[in-house]
């Protein structure tokens, strides 16, 4: 039979009265609360005394969501331990007493159905019960959180039952749906459940509070406010008596908020990032909390406090939201703008001066992912301090390159290329904190990359290692090409073995275009078997790792699944990428221009031919750059990295060309 605990704020005065008593908690008992509101934000949660002081005796963080979307995936990341993709719309309770299941399957988009309510199962296993408290009959997001596969509730107090074998009670989860409760409503209705569970009076209980909106609204999403904020806090003893907490009892209860206290942030080692969590840590916390194993196809981090609240962080976010669109389409025009001036001096008459200010123009546009880069150090995102930062770093950065690269018509890429792999060096010594909030794409706080090296930097670090090495002998090329594939593989350091393979490939191949100068069948062998040596290794060197990775995670999935499974993997993260290449068509204009790009510096038809023919490094450094930017689409889920090894293919070919018209070509080495 299906109950519901009254603990809206519509019945609290009623539940204060229905339940004088502690409801859950027992002496010597290990407890789980979790209030969901679908909806809350981080300004709203730090602004109210009960969840700001829960915040100072744990930690608040920033939730990267799934998607954007108002949908269901949140919830159903929080039940499976695992990024989970969800379908919009209510969540209905179904009907029949004990018998009565939610079609969990139909909620879930995607192929990852097999993931879903092993937070229930794990329970299970563990005899320990799950209280389900919905608040909405209409829509009841949380049962996707609480079922297991078969779309029950085990071992449920309250709710579906489905047996009742629990030892102990040891999850409680309050789900007040998608309604916005207001700051005097959340206090009202956690105040009611804390009391109901009896942490507001608790003998020698160790309790966790997990606070969460696993889904954003309309007005949130529409302000870009899309990461969410959790709160978790481990109370232990008289701890829960000094919450400022309100109950409209008589007399009513209430208790002033205590002014000292300062909240704090979270991490986990999903994220690496001071203050940011995943949607897939709730359910490994709530595990590790209780002492049950976490099952290994969870890929969430229990979640620990540390530093301060990531208050900055988000007033920062914010901003960011506002300027990322309009920054990307900036750039992007000055480059497409750029491109198509110079495409058309390249074959009509122009004075010299005409030609000099557009190849200027070009080398200003190869420098803006080194300054989007930087960006990402800067206080804030607001225009008043962005643009200039953006117009003087590139500016200064294309003067640089300008007087250094003075010798021939490739070197002022050349030196772009070598800036542009400084700034990445030192942005990986750092931890990436450039890339946090990266203007080119790929932020941690939208979900993308927690941390390490993104698909966009990917392609940038590429293109900057490829034309870099043309400088260079074969053989330290070669090590540049390594120790670029290092920099962005390594589990320590990038991380992102989509990267490695790819610089691989690259290295390999560059050896054997250099030595043999041609590119065919042979060649390709070499880049592909370098290809398969740097995977093989990279995935050797992230299973040493002491701390689990984005590779290993799913190296450990493909091992426990079988070659079948391994097959089918590939199969859907290529679809994957056709998807989210398909979101954006101009996506696959960059796909098809790297064949194109190739063909260029193959065939070097007229307009490219004294640049070719003059420069053969530069040839063969553009050949590689557009094969190995193939290999990168292939090898990541998104089009990123192919996209910015296509931008530097065109540029490396049009603008050298351009500027050929009246500087000498390199003598090769």
């Amino acid at each position: 039979m299906r109950r519901r605990l009254p603990v809206a704020a519509a019945l609290a005065v009623a539940a204060a009265f229905l339940f004088p008593q502690p409801a859950v908690a027992g002496a010597d008992e290990q407890l789980v609360v979790v209030f969901l509101f679908g909806g809350l934000s981080f300004e709203e949660a730090v602004s109210i005394p009960l969840l700001r002081e829960l915040a100072a005796r744990g930690g608040i963080g920033l939730m990267a969501p799934p998607s954007d979307l108002q949908d269901n995936s949140g919830y159903l990341s929080f039940g499976a331990g695992r990024v989970m993709e969800g379908s919009r719309g209510p969540v209905v309770p179904p009907d029949g007493g004990a018998e009565a299941k939610v079609d969990l399957h139909s909620y879930i988009r995607g192929d990852a159905s097999g993931s879903a309510g092993k937070l229930a199962e794990a329970l299970a296993q563990a005899h320990i019960s799950i209280t389900y408290a919905p608040q909405n009959p209409t829509d009841e997001p949380g049962l996707l959180m609480v079922s297991n596969q078969r779309g029950t509730i085990p071992n449920s107090a309250l709710g579906v039952v489905e047996e009742e074998t629990a030892e102990e009670v040891g999850l409680v989860v309050f789900d007040f749906g998608r309604t916005h409760f207001g700051r005097e409503g959340t206090t009202l209705a956690i105040s009611t459940g804390l009391f109901l569970t009896g942490v507001l009076n608790p003998p020698d209980d160790h309790v966790l509070i997990v606070v969460a909106s696993p889904a954003p609204t309309r007005s949130m999403v529409e302000q870009g406010d899309v990461a969410s904020p959790v709160i978790v806090a481990e109370l232990r003893g008289k701890e829960g008596e000094e919450l400022p907490i309100f109950l409209p009892s008589d007399p009513p209860v209430t208790r002033p908020p205590h002014a000292d206290l300062v909240p704090r942030g979270l991490t986990s080692g999903t994220s690496r990032r001071q203050g940011v969590v995943s949607v897939a840590d709730v359910a490994p916390t709530i595990l590790e909390f209780l002492g049950v194993p976490v099952p290994e196809e969870m890929t969430g981090s229990p979640i620990r406090v540390v530093g301060e609240a990531p208050t900055d962080l988000h007033a920062k976010f914010l901003e960011y939201q506002r300027v990322r669109v309009p920054t990307q389409a900036g750039a992007m025009a000055l480059l497409l703008g750029a491109a198509a001036a110079g495409a058309l001096l390249l074959f009509v008459p122009a004075p010299a001066g005409l030609r000099k200010a557009t190849a200027l123009v070009g080398v200003y546009a190869a420098s803006i992912p080194i300054v989007l880069l930087a960006a990402g150090y800067l206080p804030t995102f607001s225009y008043a301090v962005l643009i200039p930062f953006l117009v003087g770093g590139s500016a200064a950065i294309t003067v640089l390159a300008w007087r250094l690269g003075r010798n021939h018509s490739t070197s002022r890429f050349i030196v772009l290329a070598w800036v542009g792999l400084a700034a990445l060096v030192v942005d990986g010594v750092l931890g990436w904190r450039g890339m946090v909030l990266s203007l080119l794409g790929g932020d941690a706080l939208r979900g993308v990359r927690f941390y390490g090296l993104s698909n966009p930097y990917a392609g940038f670090l590429l293109a900057a290692a490829v034309l870099a090495a043309t400088s260079l002998s074969v053989l330290w090329g070669a090590v540049l090409l390594v120790g670029a594939a290092v920099l962005g593989g390594a589990p320590t350091l990038g991380a992102n073995l989509g990267a490695a393979i790819t610089l691989a490939a690259a290295a390999g191949l560059w050896v054997a275009v250099r030595l043999r100068e041609r590119l065919g069948l042979f060649e390709l062998a070499i880049g592909a078997a370098a290809a398969a040596a740097g995977l093989a290794l990279f995935l050797v060197w992230h299973a040493l790792a002491p701390e689990p990775t984005h590779v290993t995670r799913v190296a450990a999935e493909a091992g426990r699944s079988g070659p079948g499974a391994l097959a089918a993997t590939a199969g859907r993260r290529l679809e994957i990428l056709v998807r989210n290449t398909s979101r954006m068509p101009a996506a696959w204009l960059a796909v098809v221009g790297l064949p194109f790009g190739l063909a260029v510096a193959w065939r070097k038809p007229r307009p490219f031919r004294a640049l070719l023919d003059g420069d053969p490094l530069w040839r063969w450094g553009v050949a590689v750059l557009a094969v190995s930017g193939m290999v990168g689409f292939l090898v990541n889920d998104t089009s990123s990295t192919a996209a910015v090894a296509f931008a530097y293919v065109g540029l490396g070919l049009l603008f050298p060309s351009l500027e050929g018209r009246w500087t000498t070509p390199r003598t090769a080495k």
